[in-house]
């Protein structure tokens, strides 16, 4: 696998929603957001265990702290899956790297794309 480049703007520190998080819930959404798995769709597969393997949370740890993300609107996951639900607005994408999120998009299972998107979630 090929390194990736994500950027994380300074003010994420700053951010009230982060700010109010306790280190476990940080942690993981940081982790989200950067680990290898992730792409350009910010929607892909990642098991529980490879989050406590990475991560060195405990299971209660990111399960709480997953239950904590998906409540706040920042995270979904389905069947193994997850979605963090700004990041393509977050990103500065050129014309050939939105080819490569819609081409990414058309990857995943169609009953996973459903009930990461169900309930109107943007």
């Amino acid at each position: 696998m090929h390194d990736k480049m994500r950027s994380i703007k300074t003010k994420f520190w700053k951010d009230d929603f982060i700010s109010e998080l306790d280190p476990h819930t940080k942690l993981l959404y940081l982790y989200l957001m950067t680990n290898n798995n992730t792409n350009l769709a910010g929607i892909y597969e990642l098991s529980i265990r490879e989050i406590m393997f990475d991560t060195g949370l405990n299971s209660k740890q990111t399960t709480n702290s997953l239950i904590k993300l998906q409540g706040a609107g920042k995270v979904v996951q389905a069947g193994g899956w997850v979605r963090l639900v700004n990041f393509q607005k977050n990103q500065k994408l050129n014309d050939s790297m939105k080819k490569c999120v819609d081409n990414i998009l058309k990857t995943i299972p169609e009953n996973i794309t459903k009930q990461l998107f169900s309930n109107n979630r943007v």
